[in-house]
Order: C-alpha cells, then sequence, then structure tokens
C-alpha cells in the first residue's frame, strides 16, 4: 500500500480549500458540477468500500461533517472535528469518480483495499481544482462486539495510507487512474458477488476480462440488448482490456417491489490491434425485495439496462460522468 505525504494528505483530509491556495498557480477551467436538479438524499453504506467513499461524499455534499469524519478509522491526521469541519466550510460542491481497478489484501486480521478516485472540487467562488488519488480502505475480518459474522463489520477510510495529488481541471482524464494507487493491474482472481450495484459491476467485468463470458451474460436480467448468448460472445472477442469509471454517490430508487440503481460510467475498451475507445452512460441494476410464494426475494443484484453509447470525441470526461442518465 501506498503510504501518505504527510503534508500533502493533511491539507486534503483537513479540506480542499487549503489545498486549493497551495496550488493556486495550477491553470483550472470550469467543468460541470453533479446534477442538481434532485435532492441529495442521506446516504451511508459500509458493506463495501466504494459505498464507503460513497457515503462519505454524500455526507460532505449534506454538510453532515460528523458522519464524515466518523468513517476514518483515526482521526485525519490529527484533526478535531471543528477542524476537519472548517476545511470543508467553503467546498459547494465535488464532483467523485472510482475506477473499478480495487485491489485488496489482507494482513493481520484486516483486509484493505486500494480505490483509484478522481476528485474535482468547486469551491463557493466557482474555483475548482481536481485530484487523483488512492483512498485506502480497511475493515475487520474478525468478529467485533456480539456479532459473530465478521462480514457485517463496517469499512473504514484508513488515516496515514490516503494519499491524493492535485491536477489541472483542463487535463483531467479518467487514465490516470490507472495508476493512481500502487498496485496496478487487472484482477485475474474471479470476483463473483452481487450484493450491491457496484460490486455487480466489478465482478460484470471481472467476467469478461477472464473471458468468462457465462457468467457475465447471466448477470443481465434479460439478454443484454436482445442478444443471443453467441452475439454477446462475439461482441468482445476481441476485447483486451476495459477500464471502468463509476460517479458517486448514487442513489436507489424503488418501484413497485423493485429496487433500481443507475451508475454514471465512463469505459475506455481496448481490442487487438486498435487505439482505446470511450464510451459514457449508465447502467441500471435492479433487485426485487419480493418473493414468490414461499420463495424469498434473490440476495442478489442484476443487470436491468444500459445506455451505453460511443464518446463524443470533444466530450470532456468530467462532464461525461456527470450526464443524467436517459433511456
Amino acid at each position: 500500500m501506498k503510504h501518505c505525504r504527510p503534508a500533502l494528505a493533511h491539507v486534503l483530509i483537513g479540506g480542499l480549500v487549503i489545498l486549493l491556495l497551495s496550488f493556486g498557480s495550477m491553470p483550472t477551467q470550469k467543468v460541470a458540477a453533479g446534477p442538481k436538479d434532485q435532492t441529495l438524499n442521506p446516504f451511508e453504506d459500509r458493506s463495501d468500500p466504494v459505498l464507503l467513499i460513497a457515503s462519505y461524499y454524500n455526507a460532505i455534499l449534506l454538510h453532515d461533517y460528523a458522519r464524515a469524519y466518523g468513517y476514518w478509522d483515526a482521526a485525519p491526521q490529527g484533526q478535531t472535528l471543528t477542524q476537519f469541519s472548517q476545511g470543508f466550510a467553503n467546498t459547494a460542491d465535488v464532483v467523485v469518480a472510482v475506477a473499478l481497478l480495487i485491489q485488496e489484501d489482507g494482513a493481520a486480521g484486516t483486509i484493505f483495499a486500494a480505490v483509484p478516485t478522481l476528485l474535482v472540487a468547486t469551491q463557493n467562488d466557482g474555483t475548482q481544482q481536481a485530484f487523483v488519488g488512492c483512498f485506502v480502505t480497511r475493515v475487520s475480518n474478525v468478529p467485533t462486539g456480539d456479532d459473530p459474522d465478521p462480514s457485517h463489520n463496517p469499512w473504514f477510510l484508513a488515516d496515514g495510507l490516503t494519499t491524493f495529488e492535485s491536477t489541472a481541471v483542463n487535463t483531467v482524464n479518467v487514465n490516470l487512474l490507472r495508476t493512481a494507487c500502487e498496485q496496478q493491474g487487472v484482477n485475474d482472481i474471479p470476483l463473483d458477488s452481487r450484493d450491491n450495484p457496484i460490486m455487480l459491476l466489478r465482478s460484470y467485468y471481472n467476467a469478461v476480462q477472464l473471458k468468462d463470458y457465462n457468467r457475465a451474460y447471466n448477470y443481465w436480467d434479460t439478454s443484454p440488448n436482445g442478444l443471443t448468448y453467441n452475439q454477446f460472445v462475439q461482441g468482445y472477442a476481441n476485447t483486451t482490456d476495459v477500464l471502468v469509471v463509476v460517479h458517486l454517490p448514487f442513489e436507489y430508487d424503488g418501484a413497485a417491489g423493485t429496487i433500481y440503481a443507475s451508475l454514471q460510467t465512463i469505459l475506455i475498451g481496448t481490442e487487438r490491434n486498435t487505439a482505446p475507445q470511450r464510451f459514457y452512460g449508465c447502467y441500471v441494476t435492479r433487485n426485487s425485495d419480493v418473493g414468490t410464494g414461499p420463495t424469498p426475494p434473490p440476495p442478489y443484484w442484476r443487470l436491468y439496462a444500459n445506455s451505453i453509447q460511443p464518446a463524443p470525441t470533444n466530450a470532456t470526461d468530467i462532464a461525461l460522468l456527470t450526464t443524467p442518465c436517459e433511456f
């Protein structure tokens, strides 16, 4: 795991505004902020590293600094809650995106997960700054308290391991996330989890990367875009790599016994003998919360629909990530 650069980590964790002053000479340009047409609802889910980060920035955007502060495994850089809160006092908005190149490692009863993360912060005066780095999260894999099941333990942000660097807004590129954490490369270990929308999407592209097309195909609720299994396999026949980047936070929506979650996504797909191509759009995932007869509801998420399409060449990655889902 990477170790933080103390001075840089201090100003970042204490609030993006201080880091803006430290890097005031960096060129800036305006980028789209997150969608403002909906009321942001409180979101808290610490069952997964990415959902922890989503919860953290949900708390920050709602000015619930006590909740955000509590997600750290120790007082971040030794700051009090008051100091931590003051650091975000001038933060008007934060666009957050994570790459699903997540590496996990275990040691001494603890599991660590490194999550490549892109941040674009907008201050109250309209100035903006971008940051690319690595959130390191951790969870205990031994029972705690009265709960004998360690899978119920919450994830924490790991103070002293998280590291970010400033970058110019006009050079923001999701490909920077490929090297944001110390460990790079594709995880060649099968991952098959449908516990939440993020784990479902991670598992789907893990299956694609490992050419386990049967597993990938069966993550769909119905045949994707009407494709037969053979057509689906042919579509990925020449794919050598897919970088998946998801915009956070996201919200759940329920209707008629079903819960939906839409994930705004950028894909950088690479095929043999061709240049990488950008795609963008949304994956809609669903989970039924009703059963049939005596059968309980399935405890997993499925891919329901997508609006993935080629990205315009003149569109920035941040603009694509913050484009509302349309179907």
